[in-house]
């Protein structure tokens, strides 16, 4: 296999690797995406619970021993929820670095395969026109050779 061709297989190989490096960075973002989505959703559902801490659990009038235990129950409920959104929170957070991580090495990995295949494009269009400037040069030496040897004649 000439090396043009063997080059060529190459860059398309590279480019090949490239197209999967996007399609992975895409997957990554979209992975991103849904996971600040579910921490807005859950620091939405904290402020819900702490409002609803808030209007409806303080007491108003005289009230009995049970109907205060009751209500620190809720709150100890509503505080226990607003803490498990907390945990759920800190391990999205968690999971959004990791991801985060993982696309900007995606990035790094497909800006490289990217130099690399326009470097051997570049390489290949210098050795195309190199190629093309010699092929030219003996068409123009056969050509003078040929009007050189009709003179002789």
């Amino acid at each position: 296999m000439k090396p043009s061709k063997r080059l060529a297989a190459f860059t398309s190989v590279l480019r090949h690797r490239s197209n999967a490096m996007r399609a992975q960075m895409a997957s990554e973002q979209r992975v991103l995406t849904d996971i600040e989505r579910e921490m807005n959703d859950h620091v939405e559902a904290i402020a819900r619970l702490r409002e609803e801490q808030a209007s409806s659990l303080t007491p108003s009038g005289p009230l009995h021993r049970g109907v205060l235990m009751r209500m620190r129950g809720k709150q100890a409920v509503g505080r226990f929820q607003i803490a498990c959104h907390r945990l759920e929170i800190a391990e999205l957070e968690a999971r959004r670095s990791q991801s985060e991580l993982s696309l900007s090495t995606a990035q790094r990995a497909a800006a490289t395969l990217e130099r690399r295949q326009r470097k051997h494009q570049m390489w290949m269009h210098r050795v195309r026109k190199h190629r093309l400037l010699q092929q030219e040069s003996r068409t123009e030496t056969d050509t003078m050779e040929r009007i050189g040897y009709e003179f002789n004649r």
